[in-house]
């Protein structure tokens, strides 16, 4: 009887060995997935973050060089309004 109870307990653990080495494995396997997702994640996002900082510059870009033709504009249409009123004079 003490040998069926031996073999019994040897078959569970063995058993419980095997179920907690498939485990470790999967979670291995799931935790490698994760860190190439992260990976890729952190990629893409990189990727986004210097687009986003290229347009912010472009559009400043932009910007200022609107400002600078308002500015360019404005002062050529005071100085014609200047030369309308001097010339006749």
């Amino acid at each position: 009887m003490a040998d069926k109870e031996n073999v019994q307990l040897q078959q569970f653990q063995a058993f419980w060995k095997k179920s907690m080495e498939d485990a470790v494995s999967r979670t291995t396997a799931f935790y490698d997935e994760l860190a190439k997702m992260e990976t890729k994640r952190n990629e893409q996002a990189t990727q986004v973050v210097d687009e986003l900082a290229k347009l912010t510059k472009e559009s400043f870009a932009y910007a200022s060089a609107l400002n600078a033709e308002w500015r360019r504009l404005s002062l050529e249409a005071v100085k014609r309004s200047s030369e309308m009123f001097t010339v006749g004079g």
